[in-house]
């Protein structure tokens, strides 16, 4: 394993490092201590110093390493001399995906189901489209995967929203104040004071909102496949869907639950993988039933958030695929012509779903993540 090159002295130097930056014993010990493998937990119990101290601790290290995950700062860190170089012999752990067990927070007397995963220096709180289901979610192994890479850099959390996965069912469907009062609930028992916000889809409503409404809980905000009106009023916007073939959609929904409903809209690169599509069809049934997501749709088809967006003063990065058959490239784009602080990302492919063919989608989370963690804590 890779081990310290120099112990009881307040500052180390290492043989290819820059002599302007000066590295602490304390700091060294924590990066040797990474790249054995240990969670932020287990250092903190080993040094006896607390989370928090620890989280702190990396976000020095990356910015002083220039690196925004656990691996980077090992390859630079040993690149540099501040690690010994493992010899051939030597074989490192896979990294392993760090989950929390799923735990509940109540927000008056509803029960919202949250779960935490990877113990990054910075907070990323999740916000899932109509749908979700926090543990059967974890089968896919895109799913996991795309968690795994987000927790490299980030503390994610996640939610599911009341009504849907493993939160109390509820009479009708929640509204976006619903929904971010209860993203609020989740935060504070997260013991996270601040943290970047990503919503996917419809997710995307609530975490504008929770962005105008509370900027100084929003490191960030950073939305996928986004759509601020669902429905058309008359014929405006020309991007949103027209409300009979709204209402068309929403009864097919309903004659298809059950199955891999409009999986060839929802992820077309998936259409003919029957794993996917029967883990897709799971999902669908576990996650909530005909008539209560019928009633999530309809309550979709009243949003309009788009008088919200010139009220954003965070700074956002809207990522959009270019051929998304559920949401026209249109309708991310809106959002970053409107929003004054917005970054726009337009990448090829036509899923809707954020974690398959997700690469170019991770980059671009963890850069924007990594350059505003340094402009909002320098």
């Amino acid at each position: 394993m890779p081990g310290i090159l120099l112990v009881g002295e307040s500052s180390f130097t290492g043989r290819k490092m820059n002599d302007s930056i000066s590295w602490k014993a304390r700091e060294i010990e924590i990066l040797t201590l990474i790249a054995q493998g240990h969670t932020n937990s287990q250092i903190g119990a080993q040094l006896h110093l607390s989370y928090d101290t620890i989280r702190w601790y990396n976000k020095t290290i990356f910015e002083k390493l220039a690196v925004t995950n656990r691996q980077q700062a090992v390859h630079r860190a040993t690149e540099l001399g501040l690690l010994e170089t493992p010899s051939p012999t030597q074989s490192q752990p896979a990294p392993e995906i760090i989950k929390s067990p799923i735990q509940y927070v109540a927000n008056g007397n509803v029960h919202i189901a949250y779960q935490i995963v990877g113990d990054g220096p910075i907070d990323l709180l999740f916000i899932h489209g109509f749908l979700s289901h926090l543990e059967l979610a974890w089968e896919n192994e895109e799913f996991s995967n795309f968690f795994a890479e987000m927790s490299r850099f980030a503390r994610v959390i996640l939610f599911d929203k009341r009504g849907v996965g493993l939160s109390d069912r509820i009479q009708g469907a929640p509204s976006l104040t619903d929904t971010v009062d209860d993203a609020l609930c989740v935060l504070d028992a997260a013991q996270s004071k601040s943290a970047f916000v990503m919503g996917t889809s419809e997710g995307a409503a609530t975490a504008v909102l929770l962005s105008s409404a509370h900027p100084e809980r929003v490191l960030g905000l950073i939305l996928f496949a986004a759509v601020a009106k669902v429905v058309r009023t008359g014929l405006e916007p020309a991007w949103a869907n027209e409300a009979k073939k709204f209402q068309t959609l929403i009864n097919q929904m309903q004659q298809g639950w059950g199955g891999a409903w409009a999986i060839e809209h929802f992820a077309p690169s998936k259409a003919q993988d029957d794993l996917f599509c029967s883990w897709w069809a799971m999902i669908l049934r576990a996650a909530s039933s005909p008539s209560s997501i019928k009633a999530v749709l309809e309550q979709l088809g009243n949003v309009d958030i788009r008088s919200l967006l010139p009220q954003v003063s965070v700074r956002a990065l809207v990522i959009h695929k270019q051929a998304d058959r559920i949401t026209p490239l249109e309708a991310g784009r809106y959002f970053a012509t409107h929003m004054p602080n917005a970054t726009w990302v337009e990448l090829p492919g036509a899923d809707h779903i954020y974690f398959v063919e997700s690469t170019a989608v991770l980059k671009a989370i963890a850069d924007f993540c990594q350059t505003e963690s340094k402009n909002v804590f320098k």
